[in-house]
C-alpha cells in the first residue's frame, strides 16, 4: 500500500523543524557574549575610565564608562549609571564599539558635563562601594551588575587608597530622575522609611520644569512639606530596583 505523499512531506517537515531547533539551542550554548571574551581576557588593557565630575560635587549622579579592548582589536565597554547619594547602581548598558569610536561615545556622554579619568582600581571600587552603601538599606543593583562586572575582570580595587563619599550630611539622599514614575519614588520613600527611619533620609523631588533653576540649585533644596507631593498608592511593601521598572531611565548604547 503506498503511502500518502501528504503525510510524508508533513514527516519530513517536522523533523527537519527539529533538528533546525536542535542546532539553533547548540548555537545558544556555545555562542561567547563579548563581556564573557573580558573574563577571558583578564590583562585586556583598560582603554577608557572615567565618570561625570559633578557625581562628586553636586549632583551625585554621573555614567561611569569602562573599556576594555580585547586582542581582537574589539572594544567592550559598560556604562554604570552610579548614584552616590542613594541607589548605587540604578543602571547599566552593554556597548562593543571600535577603537575609534570609543573617543566619539565618551565624547557624546559627556557633552553636557565634563568627564573625570579614574583608574580601573578606583572606578571598580567605587561601584562596589556605591552598591554596600545602597544595599546598608535595602536597595539593591540593577539586575544586570552582576554581569556588568565581568569588565572588571582582573583589576584588584583592594590596592586603591581613594575613600568616596556616599549620601548627604551623613544620610541617604534620594534625587528623583527625570524619568522615575510617582510609584518608584514611593517604592523608595517607604524602603528608606523602613530601614533607615524617618527622618534618617533626605527625599528633593525634581521637576520637569525648573523654572530656570539649575538642577545643582534644586538638588540644594529641601522638601519643605511632604504631605503636598501626590503619589500613587501602591500597597507593595518591598522596593528592588532590579525588580525593573518601565520608567526607568536607558542609558545611551
Amino acid at each position: 500500500m503506498s503511502r500518502d505523499p501528504r503525510a510524508q512531506q508533513k514527516k519530513k517537515e517536522r523533523r527537519n523543524a527539529r533538528e533546525k531547533k536542535k542546532k539553533q539551542l547548540a548555537r545558544q550554548e556555545t555562542a561567547v557574549t563579548p563581556l564573557a571574551l573580558v573574563a577571558r581576557f583578564p590583562d585586556a588593557p583598560v582603554r577608557a575610565c572615567s565618570i561625570n565630575a559633578a557625581a562628586f560635587t553636586d549632583t551625585g549622579i554621573g555614567n561611569l564608562f569602562v573599556v576594555r579592548e580585547l586582542p581582537t582589536g574589539v572594544c567592550v565597554a559598560v556604562t554604570f549609571l552610579v548614584d552616590l547619594k542613594c541607589l548605587g547602581v540604578k543602571n547599566v548598558a552593554f556597548h562593543v564599539l571600535s577603537r575609534s569610536g570609543v573617543a566619539e561615545f565618551a565624547r557624546k556622554m559627556y557633552a553636557s558635563e565634563p568627564a573625570e579619568p579614574l583608574t580601573a582600581p578606583e572606578a571598580k571600587k567605587l561601584v562596589l562601594d556605591a552598591v554596600a552603601f545602597a544595599a546598608k538599606y535595602g536597595l539593591h543593583p540593577h539586575a544586570d551588575y552582576a554581569k556588568a562586572m565581568s569588565i572588571f575582570t582582573g583589576i584588584d580595587e583592594t590596592g586603591c587608597a581613594r575613600e568616596f563619599e556616599f549620601g548627604q550630611d551623613g544620610k541617604p539622599l534620594y534625587v528623583n530622575g527625570p524619568h522615575d514614575s510617582p510609584t518608584f519614588q514611593r517604592r523608595i520613600r517607604d524602603t528608606l522609611d523602613r530601614t533607615a527611619g524617618p527622618g534618617n533620609w533626605d527625599f528633593v523631588l525634581m521637576t520637569s520644569d525648573p523654572g530656570g533653576m539649575s538642577a545643582a540649585d534644586i538638588a540644594r533644596l529641601a522638601l519643605q512639606d511632604e504631605e503636598d507631593v501626590e503619589f500613587e498608592d501602591d500597597d507593595e511593601d518591598d522596593f528592588d530596583p532590579a525588580e525593573g521598572d518601565d520608567d526607568l531611565p536607558r542609558l545611551p548604547g
